[in-house]
C-alpha cells in the first residue's frame, strides 16, 4: 500500500538561509504543515548562487553559480527536515557554462533543461543524479530538443515530461517531452503546446510541487 505523506519545500532567504517545510495537506489542500511556522533552518550560504533548482528526487538540489558553476547537493533530511547533507560543505561541481541559459529545470532522473536566450531548448541527463558524480549524457553542450522557448516569460516542469510555459498575456500552455529519458525531440503538442489556462501572468513565480510516497 501506498500513502502519501506530504511535499517538502524550500525556501531561500536573503541571507543565504535555506529553510526546509513539509506541506501535509498535499492530498486535500488542507493547512496542514510540518515546520510551518518559519520552517526549519537546515542550512546557510544559498546567496552565492544565482539559480538554484531542485533535482525533484530525494533531495537533490543544484546551484549554479554565476560564474556559471553547477553544485550538487543531496539533503538526507527532505523527509523530516534533519540538517543532514551530502556534499552539505559548498556542493559538488559537477559541470560549468551554465551561466548561458536564461533558464534551467529538472523534471527528475537527473534530466536537466536549459533555455538559451534565443529560445532554443537544450536537454542534459545528470547520470550522477544520485551520488554527485559528474557523469551526464549529452554533456558537451546538450542536445537541441526544441526552439521557440523566448515567447515564454516563465517555464517550468511538471510529471513524466511534462512542461508548463506562460505567455506574457498570461496563457498558461502545456507540452510533454516524450523523450525526456534519452534526449530524443519527440513531443506531444510539440508546435506551440496546448493552451490550458490564462490568468497566470498576475504570478512572480510559478512552480510545481513534487510529491513523496511512503510504502506502508
Amino acid at each position: 500500500m501506498t500513502r502519501v505523506v506530504g511535499t517538502a519545500l524550500y525556501g531561500i532567504k536573503p541571507d543565504g538561509d535555506l529553510q526546509w517545510y513539509r506541506h501535509d495537506g498535499v492530498q486535500n489542500g488542507g493547512a496542514f504543515w510540518t515546520a510551518g511556522e518559519g520552517g526549519k533552518r537546515i542550512s546557510g550560504g544559498w546567496d552565492i548562487y544565482s539559480t538554484v533548482f531542485s533535482g525533484r528526487d530525494s533531495g537533490v538540489i543544484y546551484g549554479i553559480k554565476p560564474d556559471g558553476d553547477l553544485q550538487w547537493y543531496r539533503h538526507d533530511g527532505w523527509q523530516d527536515g534533519g540538517a543532514f547533507w551530502t556534499a552539505g560543505a559548498g556542493g559538488n561541481r559537477i559541470s560549468g557554462g551554465w551561466d548561458i541559459y536564461r533558464t534551467v529545470f529538472s523534471i527528475g532522473r537527473g534530466v536537466v533543461y536549459g533555455i538559451k536566450p534565443n529560445g532554443d531548448l537544450q536537454w542534459y541527463r545528470h547520470d550522477g543524479w544520485q551520488d554527485g558524480t559528474a557523469r551526464w549524457t549529452a554533456g558537451a553542450g546538450g542536445n537541441r530538443i526544441s526552439g521557440g522557448w523566448d515567447s515564454y516569460d516563465k517555464v517550468f516542469s511538471g510529471y513524466d515530461g511534462a512542461i508548463y510555459g506562460i505567455k506574457p498575456n498570461g496563457d498558461l500552455h502545456w507540452y510533454r517531452h516524450d523523450g525526456w529519458r534519452d534526449g530524443t525531440a519527440t513531443w506531444t503538442a510539440g508546435a506551440g503546446g496546448k493552451k490550458i489556462s490564462g490568468g497566470w501572468d498576475i504570478y512572480s513565480s510559478v512552480f510545481s510541487g513534487d510529491t513523496y510516497l511512503h510504502l506502508v
